[in-house]
């Protein structure tokens, strides 16, 4: 068996504080698999003070660490950080280590600090040589200041009105954020275009902590606007978004992108456009979206997180809920329309996205066709390509209205795989289907190929409708459902697995459709993911084949050397108290 060659690469080595990276191992190659989707990967940023993540499936898991074979991380304190990446493929575990240096603003006047009220030097955290300057205008604010090697400071107790926006072409390094004590300066505008607009030539810049208002109901504009074909570098960190018409968006239809960046703890909720609400959406290429509170919306709204097109991109440790129009999802992976031969187009396809670890939640009733994760094209009208995407440890609750179905995920896509979830239909009163395998058929668009869902927990609680637990269309080629367990016991009918598509791959060591209604022994309570392990004594234990690197094939992927042989997403009570999760 040849061992993994492994090839790391993060998108910088140094910069200012707060400082984004992103850390890309797809060029990591192995002779005997999939490198991408099935070798195991292990991230350490040698940053051990930077706390636990606040949202996601899990706040229990540290920001120090991600799995997966991209990963993004903020390093907030400057210093010299070790980083290491593991990668592992069942037998040989090689481990590339490299260097952050994260250097922190010098106190000279490129730091301006702006108050409603004339700040004074060496007072309320002003820097005691920063530029003092009084003003009420955003924009106006950043226009007059901003530029490389700038650092613009707002004071956290004022208010800014915004009137137009402050747009943003500046080469870094430079910042827009706060200073002394509060929450986050509060910027308001009334539905202009974007608040910040980063365009042509806008690289290496922060946007740290600012808390942006909009205009309510009426309000089209957004927050933060990408305007260009390669806005680069950039850290968006905590910003506070809300009771605007959009959040953080990439215009175009695929040409403009954020590239090597990362948006990490943001709050966005009350979006309000009807077209293009999106809280945060468009084209992304090697970034990272961690950490992130993304709804509620209003009614009117869209999507929480939408992804289209991306090119290496990671979604992460995230809580998405309550998109807007009922027919939108929590987490929506689409591509622009193709336009060249060959797979993949570089600008307009789809190809190596990472989700985990994040919360899905669509609490209200939707479209029939609605649910909280999608991976698939918007309609049959759209020649979407999406290819190479993996989804794990993620939570996804799923509901609909009496008169609609609920569904956990819709893919459309080729070399897809979704391990390790936890799919939650409990409440729903219709029909259930865990995951849907579907083709949306346009002439030119690939039908999808080698699908994996594996070892992933679908459980429908006191529904009692129809329940299915993957539902494979006709078309679909080589789809893989391995190792998942499902529990409806309230169900009318069910199938574990309807439907083979063409050519089914492997379909085994699920629970049968009998056992949909016999209770796999879940320790409980079923209102936290902690409370879907199993009893040792569950027909889950045992009942599978490891289909992963020997043990890191369960939801809590922690140290645990014991191969996987269970099915569901979960391991049982005992294994997950040796790992030192939380009863």
């Amino acid at each position: 068996m040849a061992a993994p060659v492994p090839s790391v690469t993060p998108s910088r080595t140094s910069g200012r504080v707060p400082l984004g990276v992103f850390f890309d191992a797809t060029g990591t190659t192995d002779a005997d698999v999939n490198a991408f989707r099935d070798l195991y990967y292990q991230w350490s940023f040698g940053d051990s003070g930077a706390g636990t993540w606040e949202y996601g499936a899990n706040t229990a898991m540290p920001k120090n660490g991600a799995t997966g074979p991209m990963a993004g991380h903020v390093y907030e304190t400057a210093g010299t950080y070790q980083w290491s990446n593991l990668v592992y493929d069942g037998t040989t575990a090689i481990i590339t280590v490299g260097t952050i240096t994260a250097s922190d603003w010098p106190n000279d006047a490129n730091t301006v600090c702006i108050g409603n009220t004339l700040p004074v030097a060496g007072v309320n955290g002003v820097p005691s040589n920063a530029t003092c300057v009084a003003s009420s205008d955003f924009d106006a604010a950043v226009a007059a200041n901003i530029g490389t090697n700038k650092r613009l400071l707002f004071n956290r107790v004022d208010t800014f009105p915004s009137s137009a926006a402050a747009v943003l072409t500046t080469t870094g390094p430079a910042m827009i954020g706060g200073y002394g004590a509060g929450t986050a300066p509060l910027i308001t505008s009334s539905s202009i275009s974007g608040v910040i607009r980063l365009s042509t030539a806008a690289a290496d810049i922060r946007i740290g902590k600012l808390e942006i208002t909009g205009a309510g109901a009426a309000d089209t504009g957004a927050a933060i606007t990408i305007e260009a074909a390669a806005v680069s570098d950039i850290t968006i960190l905590e910003p506070v978004i809300h009771n605007i018409g959009k959040g953080i968006i990439v215009t175009g239809s695929g040409e403009n992108a954020l590239v090597d960046s990362v948006i990490q703890g943001a709050s966005i909720y009350d979006i309000q456009a009807a077209s293009g609400g999106v809280g945060i959406f468009g084209k992304f290429v090697t970034t990272a979206i961690l950490g992130n509170s993304v709804g509620p919306f209003a009614t009117a709204a869209e999507h929480n997180i939408r992804v289209q097109p991306g090119q290496k991109v990671v979604v992460s440790n995230n809580t998405a809920t309550t998109p807007g129009d009922t027919g939108k999802c929590c987490l929506t992976i689409r591509a622009g329309e193709h336009s060249t031969a060959g797979d993949p187009d570089p600008v307009y396809d789809t190809q190596y996205v990472y989700f985990s670890d994040n919360k899905l939640i669509y609490p209200r009733g939707g479209a029939v066709g609605a649910q909280p994760l999608e991976i698939s094209p918007a309609s049959t009208s759209q020649n979407n390509w999406i290819s190479d995407v993996i989804g794990e440890r993620n939570i996804v609750q799923a509901r609909a209205s009496a008169a609609t179905s609920s569904e956990g995920a819709k893919v459309s896509a080729s070399r897809v795989t979704l391990r390790n979830n936890l799919f939650d239909m409990s409440g729903s009163p219709s029909g259930m289907t865990g995951v849907s395998v579907q083709y949306t058929n346009v002439a030119g668009a690939p039908v999808p190929d080698d699908v994996r869902i594996l070892n992933n927990t679908m459980y429908a609680g006191t529904s009692a409708g129809s329940f299915v637990g993957v539902d494979i269309d006709t078309e679909p080629t080589a789809t893989v459902v391995n190792n998942n367990i499902a529990y409806a016991p309230s169900s009318v009918s069910r199938d574990m697995i309807s439907g083979t598509g063409t050519s089914p791959g492997s379909l085994t060591n699920n629970s049968s459709d009998a056992q949909v209604l016999t209770d796999p022994l879940f320790t409980g309570p079923l209102t936290s993911p902690q409370g879907f392990r199993f009893a040792t004594t569950s027909y889950a234990q045992n009942a599978g084949t490891a289909l992963f690197p020997t043990g890191y094939a369960d939801f809590y992927n922690a140290d645990d050397v014991t191969a996987n042989v269970a099915i569901g997403a979960f391991v049982p009570r005992v294994r997950a108290s040796s790992k030192g999760v939380a009863a």
